[in-house]
Formats: C-alpha cells, sequence, structure tokens
C-alpha cells in the first residue's frame, strides 16, 4: 500500500512538472523565441520629387493625397497585423522624408532581406528602415491574416 501512494505521488509531481515545463515552453516560444528577422531595407539614393515641403509628414500627406498606388499600400497595411503595421510606420519616415524637397527613396528587390535567407545587415548602399523579429505570436498573427486573405498572396 505505501509503495503504491508512493508511485501516485510521483507520477502526480511528474505531471505538474512536465506541465511546467511545457507552459514554460510555449511561453517563450510564444514571445522570447526570435523564428525569423527580417529587415526593410532603403537604397541611400533618394527621387527628388520637386515639391517643396517644411516636414516629413507633409511629404507623407502629399503622397497619401495624390498617389493612388500609395492609398492602396496604405489601405491593405490597414488590415494587416499590428507588428507589420508598426515595422511600416517605422520605415515611411526613411522612405518618404522631407529635405527642402520631397524625397522618395524606391524599394526593390533588394529592400526586405531575411526571408529566404538569413538576415544580415542592408546590403551596400542601403539603409535599414525597420527591423522585424518574429516571434511566436507574430508568426501566429501572420498566419491568421494570410489565411483571411489568400487572395493577396497569389
Amino acid at each position: 500500500m505505501g509503495l503504491i501512494k508512493f508511485l501516485l505521488k510521483s507520477m502526480f509531481v511528474l505531471i505538474i512538472l512536465g506541465i511546467i515545463i511545457i507552459g514554460g515552453l510555449f511561453i517563450y516560444f510564444y514571445y522570447f523565441h526570435v523564428f525569423k528577422e527580417v529587415r526593410i531595407c532603403v537604397p541611400e539614393q533618394a527621387l527628388d520629387t520637386n515639391i517643396t515641403c517644411s516636414t516629413n509628414q507633409y511629404c507623407l500627406d502629399m503622397m497619401k493625397s495624390n498617389v493612388p498606388e500609395f492609398q492602396n499600400l496604405v489601405s491593405q497595411t490597414n488590415n494587416s497585423p499590428a507588428f507589420v503595421q508598426s515595422a511600416i510606420t517605422k520605415a515611411l519616415p526613411s522612405i518618404i522624408f522631407c529635405g527642402t524637397t520631397c524625397r522618395i527613396r524606391q524599394m526593390n528587390e533588394n529592400s526586405i532581406t531575411g526571408l529566404n535567407q538569413p538576415a544580415a545587415s542592408c546590403s551596400s548602399g542601403y539603409l535599414e528602415a525597420a527591423k522585424i523579429d518574429i516571434h511566436g505570436k507574430e508568426l501566429i498573427q501572420l498566419l491568421i491574416y494570410m489565411k483571411n486573405n489568400a487572395n493577396l498572396f497569389k
């Protein structure tokens, strides 16, 4: 009888330890482990629009109100996960900015690093506009977004 009680107590302790370990791993991978590091890089060279400005916000507002492609991009990102919106908001002042006239840095295939390869620093001639660390939480948000917006990824 004493052996059975001992085994039951041991099994109970092992089950509790297992739950704590699994919970700890879940918390670690959900909040802390970086599954992917993505960098948004912009060219150092910028196109001059010849539109006189005094602030970056003026240039952003001009783009939002006068360029349909930019309006489409903004409306698409409004539905994206919060971490994507945050990265775009952080990167925009590096892409569209005021330097006595509004200037725009063009995005191209070298602008996003880390999607298909390890995220090294930006290539030569590029500046880092934003860095996105994708943890488990962001990965789940991204998968849900992709599932709900499958038409954007065809």
